[in-house]
């Protein structure tokens, strides 16, 4: 599924369920990030939060994500967040460091 695709049906029901950020991070042990979507131990990546904000190069399958990262978003005319300016290098570094010793 790509951003540019319509919702899919749920396969399955979700093992956890949560209305907002703050109960997810209290429901999850795998992702405690309460205000960034990606959550970071040591500077190694181990959780990312994909919600409304994707990009049309963003593609999620049931083994491949590929999302944009780094922040430099800001409210536009229209009031959806836009990317203005470049991003963090940080979120790289860190999802690289990631990959580099297995973690998921």
């Amino acid at each position: 599924m790509d951003s540019t695709n319509t919702r899919v049906e749920a396969f399955s029901t979700p093992e956890i369920w949560a209305e907002n950020r703050q109960s997810l991070c209290d429901a999850l042990p795998w992702y405690k990030s309460h205000e960034a979507s990606l959550y970071t131990i040591d500077k190694v990546a181990k959780g990312i939060l994909i919600n409304k904000q994707v990009s049309v190069r963003d593609y999620l399958s049931d083994e491949v994500i590929i999302t944009t990262l780094g922040g430099g978003r800001e409210k536009n005319k229209t009031g959806e967040r836009a990317r203005a300016k470049d991003g963090s290098q940080r979120p790289k570094k860190y999802c690289l460091a990631a990959m580099e010793s297995s973690s998921p």
